[in-house]
């Protein structure tokens, strides 16, 4: 077998009403993985059933470990709560940088999302300085809405579903 090129680690966060979304998630981000990389996939949550951990976590193939992590030590003393259409797990990225500070690059995806391609690429995104790498989000009436009681412009909102996150220069914020 060919030596791994990357070792790429890979959040997502999820509860037991998702964890099926989670599972196909991951499912396709390995149909399509770069079997010569090494995927560190984390999947944070707080309460999840065992039979739901044993679920995620028999993903783990020869190219990529799956480990359902409990960050309650962690988020615990957050105000987190549900928030309009946020789940309290919608929040868990915000805390990347201090559990698994490790690593210099994260990749956050959402639990409820297809992968078609590899993510190698997403990996190697050049940061140029910058705490986080995402994508404007797509305008729609919701969001807007949404923005606009909160007295935000929803030309500088992104997309926080898929990021690359920069551990180190996100802790200096």
């Amino acid at each position: 077998m060919g030596e791994k090129k990357n070792r790429i680690p890979i959040v997502f966060s999820t509860n037991d009403n998702y964890v099926l979304y989670c599972y196909l998630a991951i499912y396709s981000l390995l149909k399509y993985a770069d079997k010569r990389n090494s995927y560190d996939i984390r999947v944070f949550m707080v309460s999840l059933s065992e039979e739901n951990i044993c679920l995620l976590e028999s993903l783990t193939n020869e190219y990529a470990s799956i480990v359902c992590m409990d960050v309650t030590p962690y988020v615990k003393d957050a105000d987190l709560r549900e928030l309009s259409f946020f789940s309290v797990e919608t929040f868990y990225r915000l805390f990347i940088s201090q559990i698994l500070p490790e690593y210099k690059k994260v990749i956050y995806l959402d639990s409820d999302m297809l992968i078609l391609h590899d993510i190698t690429e997403l990996y190697h995104t050049e940061m140029n300085g910058h705490a986080i790498a995402a994508v404007h989000d797509v305008v729609c009436s919701y969001l807007s809405e949404h923005a606009e009681e909160l007295g935000l412009d929803i030309r500088n909102m992104f997309n926080a579903g898929v990021l690359v996150i920069d551990t180190g220069e996100y802790e200096k914020q």
